[in-house]
């Protein structure tokens, strides 16, 4: 049974009625959301994802809100290292009885939710795009390759010579 199958048949019948919900499930269960690209920030193949709600019923429509949390794991976007952290979306969807085409909503149905692919969605969405090790990251050397944060190298940067004109510049300024 999924864990994230929430059955709505009473919360329905009071307009107006809060339940509170812990859900806890695999984040994949299908395992199809892997990322693309290794270097892709992506959760944890086999994660566990935790889903705090709260359903609000309406007429003809449940809001969900509460946050949906889970492992990720990616590289440095600067110096390549594994980074790890976990990561935790804010939730705000509506669940409808009948969906048209334009409306970016959930549906219920037969009485029930599912929750887990709007946690899933939150999730993805909230990957970093450019991960860091440390927010003050060096990364690596363009020119040897080594990693800045753990040794100095005495590479030089490379001129481009496209801007040797403007080297001269910075003596027109001297007037001693």
């Amino acid at each position: 049974m999924d864990p994230f199958l929430v059955h709505v048949a009473v919360l329905r019948r009071v307009v107006g009625t809060n339940v509170e919900q812990l859900l806890v499930g695999p984040f994949d269960p299908d395992g199809v959301l892997g990322p693309t690209a290794m270097s892709t920030s992506r959760i944890v193949e086999g994660a566990e994802m935790t889903m705090e709600i709260v359903l609000h019923s309406a007429s003809r429509t449940i809001t969900l809100t509460g946050t949906a949390t889970a492992p990720w794991s990616g590289l440095c976007s600067r110096c390549a290292v594994e980074v790890s952290g976990e990561m935790t979306a804010p939730l705000d969807e509506l669940f409808v009885e009948k969906v048209g085409e334009d409306d970016d909503v959930y549906r219920i149905v037969d009485d029930a939710i599912n929750v887990g692919p709007a946690g899933r969605e939150a999730l993805i969405v909230g990957l970093p795009l450019l991960p860091l090790c440390r927010p003050n990251c060096l990364g690596l050397c363009p020119s040897c390759g080594s990693d800045r944060n753990e040794t100095t190298c005495s590479c030089e940067a490379p001129k481009n010579d496209r801007w040797a004109a403007l080297d001269g510049l910075s003596s027109l300024g001297d007037t001693d």
